[in-house]
């Protein structure tokens, strides 16, 4: 698993839990996204992968990478709200549900919205 491997080394300090809460996340989400294809007909792992590297890059901390990296998998994977829940906890799936609902925003109005996304 070169790809996790190159998130872990970003962390800025590694620990057991840090690590195996990634590669568990890393895991599921290439299982959930299996067979998916990109518009342009990249698997579709690839972009929760430079998800996850990037916020790595930016000095985040584990549940925040790990969010990124299941951030498609409800809305693209079918994959239940209940499931990341169970697997990864409430901090984690609010985290995943949060970035699904500044998908949903428009531009227009966006101040309109800024409120609600204040409130769990």
């Amino acid at each position: 698993m070169p790809d996790v491997k190159e998130i872990i080394d970003l962390l800025p300090s590694q620990n057991k839990e840090d690590t195996a809460l990634i590669v568990k996340a890393y895991n599921f989400t290439q299982s959930a996204h299996a067979g998916q294809k990109r518009m342009n007909g990249d698997p579709y792992f690839t972009h929760a992968l430079a998800t996850g590297k990037n916020l790595a890059t930016f000095g985040m901390d584990a549940h925040t990478i790990s969010a990124g990296l299941l951030h498609d998998t409800i809305e693209d994977a079918d994959v239940s709200p209940e499931k990341i829940e169970k697997d990864f906890g409430k901090e984690i799936l609010f985290l995943v549900e949060g970035v699904t609902k500044l998908g949903k925003l428009k531009y227009r109005g966006l101040e309109r919205h800024a409120e609600s996304l204040r409130k769990p």
